[in-house]
């Protein structure tokens, strides 16, 4: 009978080949390489995160001060402070189930920036800039995730009482939310892209490049439609539909827009 590595390792490979099909704006193809390294190694990190979240949903009564009378009134502070050792503890162990996802993907930005543009660098997992940024949006990631997962918590913990739900039902309502194989899904999509265009600015400003050129795919949505064609100095924003600011891609959640760059002629 396979082992649960395996099991995983199969789920995998599968989930890749269900990436590779989804639409994608074209210059995540344009180096077929890496773009087969890119489903990859995001259908990889979608498998850390959802093992990260069963493991977690597991840890749930540690987050909660079950004894706290404030409970039942729906105080924010019946869920432990973020500046608890148990959410630290917490953060320490999503970075580490993450970390080298993270890091790979954007190699593979930069890889395929190298390629796409003929510019051979040398990028990989010891590049100083690489480890620094990896390190960073991952910091971010995990700063974010378990901010909605305290508020997950205090929101199914609201939902059991308004339905008069025991303490048994309300951890078995709280561990199926935070362990939702679609909040995992969520993560990796957006944070794969993030990751692969940070890669590919890191391979700009290297390379001397002036701009870059967002591209949207087919039926974008209107939060970045308006950013199809624009083009903007390296390091300068983007401004969403909806007013908000990126520097790259993803526009939002899920958001599988690309870029051009572009070099002085």
């Amino acid at each position: 009978m396979p082992n649960r590595r395996q099991l995983l390792d199969a789920h995998t490979h599968l989930n890749a080949a269900i990436l590779e099909s989804e639409p994608w704006e074209a210059s995540y193809k344009a180096s077929p390489s890496t773009f087969k390294r890119l489903v990859h190694e995001e259908a990889a990190l979608q498998a850390s995160a959802n093992e990260y979240l069963l493991g977690l949903a597991e840890r749930i009564p540690k987050l909660i001060n079950w004894n706290d009378p404030k409970l039942m009134q729906l105080r924010a502070d019946t869920t432990l402070p973020m500046s608890d050792e148990v959410w630290k503890a917490e953060a320490a162990l999503l970075m580490a189930s993450v970390l080298a996802n993270i890091t790979e993907l954007q190699v593979i930005g930069a890889n395929a920036g190298e390629i796409i543009y003929s510019i051979p660098m040398g990028f990989s997992t010891l590049n100083e800039a690489i480890l620094v940024a990896a390190e960073t949006q991952t910091a971010q990631m995990v700063s974010q995730v378990n901010e909605s997962t305290r508020r997950y918590i205090q929101q199914s913990i609201k939902t059991s009482i308004e339905l008069g739900e025991d303490g048994a039902a309300m951890k078995a309502r709280i561990m199926k939310r935070i362990s939702n194989p679609v909040r995992a899904e969520m993560i990796a999509q957006t944070e794969a892209v993030t990751a692969y265009q940070s890669g590919i600015e890191l391979f700009a400003v290297e390379t001397g490049a002036e701009s870059s050129t967002w591209d949207c795919l087919l039926g974008a949505c209107t939060l970045c439609k308006p950013l199809d064609g624009v083009t903007k100095p390296i390091g300068e924003y983007f401004i969403l539909g909806n007013g908000d600011e990126r520097r790259m891609p993803p526009g939002h959640v899920r958001c599988r827009c690309g870029r051009i760059i572009n070099y002085p002629k």
